[in-house]
Protein backbone atom coordinates (compact mmCIF):
# COMPACT_ATOMS: atom_id res chain seq x y z
CA UNK A 1 0.00 0.00 0.00
CA UNK A 2 3.02 2.69 0.53
CA UNK A 3 4.29 2.17 -3.08
CA UNK A 4 0.94 2.64 -4.14
CA UNK A 5 0.03 5.85 -1.95
CA UNK A 6 3.39 7.05 -3.55
CA UNK A 7 2.09 6.29 -7.44
CA UNK A 8 -1.72 7.34 -7.08
CA UNK A 9 -2.14 11.06 -7.61
CA UNK A 10 -4.14 13.55 -4.78
CA UNK A 11 -8.04 11.74 -4.36
CA UNK A 12 -6.90 8.80 -6.84
CA UNK A 13 -8.54 6.13 -6.49
CA UNK A 14 -7.34 2.15 -5.51
CA UNK A 15 -9.27 -0.74 -6.08
CA UNK A 16 -7.98 -4.00 -4.73
CA UNK A 17 -10.49 -7.35 -6.10
CA UNK A 18 -9.90 -10.80 -4.72
CA UNK A 19 -10.84 -13.84 -3.73
CA UNK A 20 -12.78 -15.18 -0.60
CA UNK A 21 -14.52 -17.73 0.73
CA UNK A 22 -18.21 -17.89 0.82
CA UNK A 23 -19.83 -17.77 4.40
CA UNK A 24 -23.35 -19.26 3.20
CA UNK A 25 -23.71 -22.92 3.56
CA UNK A 26 -25.38 -23.28 0.22
CA UNK A 27 -22.56 -21.04 -1.71
CA UNK A 28 -19.76 -22.62 0.03
CA UNK A 29 -21.03 -26.03 -0.99
CA UNK A 30 -21.13 -24.97 -4.76
CA UNK A 31 -17.56 -23.10 -3.98
CA UNK A 32 -15.83 -25.88 -2.60
CA UNK A 33 -16.75 -28.12 -5.38
CA UNK A 34 -15.94 -25.61 -8.09
CA UNK A 35 -12.22 -25.48 -5.77
CA UNK A 36 -12.39 -29.44 -6.37
CA UNK A 37 -13.07 -29.22 -9.94
CA UNK A 38 -10.10 -26.60 -10.48
CA UNK A 39 -7.80 -28.64 -8.59
CA UNK A 40 -8.80 -31.86 -10.69
CA UNK A 41 -8.90 -30.26 -14.56
CA UNK A 42 -6.16 -27.52 -13.35
CA UNK A 43 -3.82 -29.73 -12.02
CA UNK A 44 -4.17 -32.31 -15.23
CA UNK A 45 -4.45 -29.60 -17.22
CA UNK A 46 -1.65 -27.25 -16.06
CA UNK A 47 0.73 -29.09 -14.11
CA UNK A 48 2.73 -26.31 -13.75
CA UNK A 49 0.21 -25.07 -11.43
CA UNK A 50 -0.62 -28.30 -9.45
CA UNK A 51 0.42 -26.72 -6.18
CA UNK A 52 -0.93 -23.66 -6.74
CA UNK A 53 -4.40 -25.57 -7.29
CA UNK A 54 -4.00 -27.50 -4.42
CA UNK A 55 -3.40 -24.94 -2.03
CA UNK A 56 -5.75 -22.48 -3.31
CA UNK A 57 -8.68 -23.30 -1.43
CA UNK A 58 -7.31 -23.46 1.99
CA UNK A 59 -4.76 -19.88 1.53
CA UNK A 60 -8.50 -18.57 0.81
CA UNK A 61 -9.96 -19.94 3.49
CA UNK A 62 -7.00 -18.96 5.61
CA UNK A 63 -6.44 -15.18 4.45
CA UNK A 64 -7.64 -12.61 6.37
CA UNK A 65 -6.97 -9.72 2.99
CA UNK A 66 -9.83 -7.57 3.52
CA UNK A 67 -9.69 -6.42 6.82
CA UNK A 68 -5.96 -6.02 6.69
CA UNK A 69 -6.24 -4.13 3.69
CA UNK A 70 -8.67 -1.54 5.24
CA UNK A 71 -6.34 -1.38 8.38
CA UNK A 72 -4.11 -0.90 6.06
CA UNK A 73 -5.48 1.82 4.04
CA UNK A 74 -6.50 3.83 7.18
CA UNK A 75 -3.10 3.80 8.27
CA UNK A 76 -1.89 5.75 5.38
CA UNK A 77 -4.68 7.89 4.79
CA UNK A 78 -7.03 6.46 2.53
CA UNK A 79 -10.38 7.51 3.17
CA UNK A 80 -14.15 6.24 1.83
CA UNK A 81 -13.01 2.69 1.69
CA UNK A 82 -15.94 0.44 0.84
CA UNK A 83 -15.47 -2.98 0.95
CA UNK A 84 -17.86 -5.31 -0.95
CA UNK A 85 -18.76 -8.87 -1.51
CA UNK A 86 -19.07 -10.15 -5.05
CA UNK A 87 -19.41 -13.18 -7.11
CA UNK A 88 -21.92 -15.51 -5.13
CA UNK A 89 -19.64 -14.33 -1.95
CA UNK A 90 -16.30 -15.74 -3.54
CA UNK A 91 -15.13 -12.80 -4.29
CA UNK A 92 -14.41 -8.82 -2.55
CA UNK A 93 -14.12 -5.32 -3.86
CA UNK A 94 -12.46 -2.87 -1.89
CA UNK A 95 -12.15 0.82 -2.44
CA UNK A 96 -10.61 3.62 -1.17
CA UNK A 97 -9.14 7.25 -2.14
CA UNK A 98 -6.17 8.77 -1.53
CA UNK A 99 -5.92 12.18 0.60
CA UNK A 100 -4.37 14.84 -1.03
Amino acid sequence: IDQAAKMLRPQGTLVMHELTCPSNAALLAVWKLHMRFLQTYGSARYPEWATAFRELPMVIKKTEWQSELINTLRKYQFVDIQSKRLTFDATALVVARRLA
